[in-house]
């Protein structure tokens, strides 16, 4: 193997082993691509955490604003005929001229919206979306941590890539 490596390297023009690191490793110009090539996966993999936050908190919001709202709407449309009584509800039939009688055209949109808050609930539990936007808030942190900790030093390339494995198997939903 030595002799292959010796003669590739005297085919090449270069005669001289490459220098090792001190504790036997890769040599420089290799550790530094390694380095760099780490640090291209760290910031590849933020970017589709930022993306995948982005979408997933605006649907979360979206979701969640649903809920309330449909919910508030659902016991407001119902309050009226429950507490005006018959009286307050012959009255409104009466002056909206309707067919029907108005606490019937109340309590089918209260319906409606009772079954979009529940439709919007469900959606967020069964998608696990709370635990999604924690979990990669949480590796967005770690990768953020890692990316400095390499850049001032404080992490080897072989701890790096053991944190960054952590991230990646917290958030395999992506």
């Amino acid at each position: 193997m030595q002799v292959r490596a010796r003669q590739a390297r005297q085919s090449n023009g270069d005669s001289a082993p490459r220098r090792r690191e001190a504790h036997g490793g890769p040599p420089a110009q290799n550790r530094d691509e390694a380095t760099t090539a780490v640090a291209q996966r760290l910031a590849g993999h933020r970017a589709r955490l930022q993306d995948y936050l982005r979408h997933a908190q605006a649907r979360q919001r979206r979701l969640l604003t649903l809920a309330v709202i449909a919910g508030a709407m659902a016991s407001a449309l119902t309050a009226g005929p429950a507490l005006g009584g018959r009286p307050l509800s012959d009255r409104v039939t009466a002056d909206l001229d309707l067919a029907v009688p108005i606490w019937q055209v109340l309590c089918a949109i209260a319906a409606l919206c009772a079954l979009s808050a529940a439709i919007a609930t469900q959606l967020l539990k069964s998608q696990n979306l709370d635990e999604h936007v924690a979990r990669a808030q949480t590796a967005l942190a770690r990768l953020e941590v890692i990316d400095l900790a390499m850049a001032i030093g404080q992490l080897t390339l072989e701890q790096a890539l053991a944190e960054y494995s952590s991230c990646v198997e917290l958030t395999p939903f992506l």
